[in-house]
């Protein structure tokens, strides 16, 4: 448009000199009009919201669908969030629910949980709420809760946001399990060039595809750190009678 703009700024100027001198011709003045009211024409059909010509309308069509792909909406982030729910009930009778999400999104997320419990009227009978940070794209978190009593319904709701603060580290984090009676000993390792902070492990125990037990704790030194290049080994324990286990990491550099 900018470029329009300027042509027919000096056609407007062209056709002022013509009217002025008395050494253009009458075809030469009509053609300076013409030329003129046509630059004018797609200007105005550019400032009104339409195409000046074919190929000026698909590249603004690209510049708008880019700028769209390129922002945060959060709506259609959790779209691509793919939520599994676990429900077991452990030796003492309590009910437990671990949800998985894989972030199948571009952004690296803060994502938080509000997880509810009803009873078969739909009254409300618990609620716990929980977050993770530097939840990185790719990958996979678990949220872990205890429901304080039997239910017969279960809602949740996902908040995101992108992250913004934190570096990423589920990439640099690798672990190995090793199984052993009544526990999975766990070690994480910290390929990366940083530190990571506050490392923590869910282990999920299954029995025939089935959950049967979990478990979480911190994998990280006294500091609360898994520096890099090192590994930190911890013991899950499930009293259950299991023959897989999968892993779930978090953690923020």
């Amino acid at each position: 448009m900018k470029k329009i703009l300027v042509v027919l700024m000096a056609a407007v100027m062209a056709v002022s000199v013509a009217s002025c001198s008395g050494g253009v011709s009458q075809e030469e003045y009509n053609k300076v009009v013409s030329e003129r009211d046509s630059l004018k024409a797609q200007l105005e059909q550019q400032v009104n919201g339409a195409p000046a010509s074919s190929n000026e309308n698909n590249d603004n069509s690209s510049n708008v669908a880019s700028l769209a792909e390129g922002e945060f909406n959060e709506e259609e982030v959790i779209k691509q969030l793919k939520v599994e729910t676990y429900e077991y009930t452990d030796l003492y009778k309590n009910p437990w629910v671990v949800l998985t999400i894989h972030n199948g999104s571009k952004y690296n997320l803060d994502i938080s949980v509000e997880f509810c419990q009803k009873d078969k009227t739909g009254n409300l009978i618990g609620v716990n709420n929980d977050s993770v940070e530097a939840f990185e794209a790719g990958y996979d978190v678990a949220f872990r809760y205890m429901c304080d009593a039997p239910y017969d319904s279960l809602e949740h709701k996902i908040e995101v946001e992108e992250e913004k603060y934190y570096d990423c580290v589920l990439s640099s984090l690798a672990y190995k399990i090793d199984k052993a009676k009544d526990k999975a000993i766990i070690s994480v390792t910290n390929n990366g060039e940083k530190d990571v902070s506050f490392v923590m492990y869910t282990a999920l125990f299954f029995k025939s595809g089935k959950i049967v037990d979990s478990y979480n704790g911190f994998a990280m030194d006294k500091n609360y750190q898994l520096k890099s290049g090192k590994t930190e080994k911890v013991e899950a324990n499930c009293y259950q009678d299991f023959d897989d286990v999968k892993v779930y990491l978090s953690g923020k550099a």
